[in-house]
Parts: structure tokens; C-alpha cells; sequence
């Protein structure tokens, strides 16, 4: 296995659509067997919101460009390479009207026939079942520490995930 990381910290979906339909041509994504795209509603603004409509359209906004960056992946990936989205995980800035929003993002990403799997991380052990991280599994209010990360990567089933590359 050789891993790829090409994360940028602090950008929002609308920047990862921009960046994969200028920056990323079918030659570079071909190389790839799998390809795991997560990205956070955090990044979006979400959590320093308490309007439900702001959360709302934050929602709609995110989930916009998220799509078409899937779209734009898959149609750019080789046939038969796997493509994994993550899910939207927990802030401990999260309320109850958070949670409800997000738990309709991610049953929304769950249906997307471009992913060929799909990492749900508002379950356990990832998460408190109020948005939150459990106890001791943050760094700061929005991001995991090392026992959190085990926690998410907990969330996967790497034979589902990975499919025949396993």
C-alpha cells in the first residue's frame, strides 16, 4: 500500500470542487485504487451559527459542492476504483438543532451512488449521540486527539471499505 495524502487544512467543499475539476485530470486520479474524500461542516462555519436557517443553508451550501465533487472524482477516477466519502463528525460546539442537521446531511450522503462506501461517524465509538465527541477523544472542541482518531477509524469495515482491494 502506498498512501497519498493530499489534505489542506481549513478549506471549505466549494475549494475541494475547484481544486479537483481545475487541478486534478483523469492521468493523476487513474494511479489511484482507492480515493477517500471526508470533509467537515466545521470547515463551512457551522458550528459558530445557532440559526437554524444559517445551519440550513451552511447544510445545502456544503452539500452542493460536496456532490459535485464526487461527481467530478468518480467521473475522473478509473473504472473500478473505489470511492469512500466520510461523513460528518462531532464538534463539542454542537447543539441539538446541529445534531438534527446533521444527521439529515449524513442520511443524504448515504445515498449517493458515486461513493461506493460511505464512513458514518455519528456513531459510536466516534461520537456521544448528542454531536459531541466522547469524553477524552478531543483536542479541542472541533478536532479528535489520537484516541478519537482510533475511535473514527473504529467507524470503518476495511473489507467493505476497500472491496476487492483488501
Amino acid at each position: 500500500w502506498t498512501v497519498h495524502n493530499l489534505a489542506v487544512g481549513w478549506t471549505r467543499s466549494q475549494v475541494w470542487y475547484d481544486l479537483i475539476s481545475s487541478k486534478a485530470p483523469p492521468e493523476v486520479l487513474h494511479k489511484f485504487s482507492v480515493v477517500v474524500l471526508s470533509l467537515s461542516l466545521g470547515n463551512e462555519g457551522f458550528a459558530l451559527t445557532q440559526s437554524e436557517q444559517v445551519m440550513q443553508e451552511i447544510a445545502q451550501h456544503f452539500l452542493l459542492y460536496l456532490r459535485k465533487a464526487v461527481q467530478e472524482l468518480r467521473h475522473r477516477m478509473r473504472p473500478g476504483s473505489r470511492l469512500v466519502l466520510g461523513g460528518p463528525y462531532a464538534n463539542n460546539g454542537y447543539s441539538k438543532a446541529h445534531l438534527a442537521i446533521l444527521q439529515q446531511v449524513r442520511d443524504e450522503l448515504a445515498t449517493w451512488s458515486e461513493v461506493d462506501y460511505f464512513i458514518d461517524f455519528l456513531v459510536e465509538p466516534a461520537h456521544d449521540g448528542q454531536g459531541h465527541w466522547r469524553e477524552g477523544m478531543f483536542r479541542d472542541d472541533a478536532h479528535p486527539n489520537s484516541l478519537g482518531h482510533k475511535a473514527m477509524f473504529d467507524c470503518l469495515d476495511l473489507t467493505s471499505m476497500l472491496g476487492p482491494f483488501w
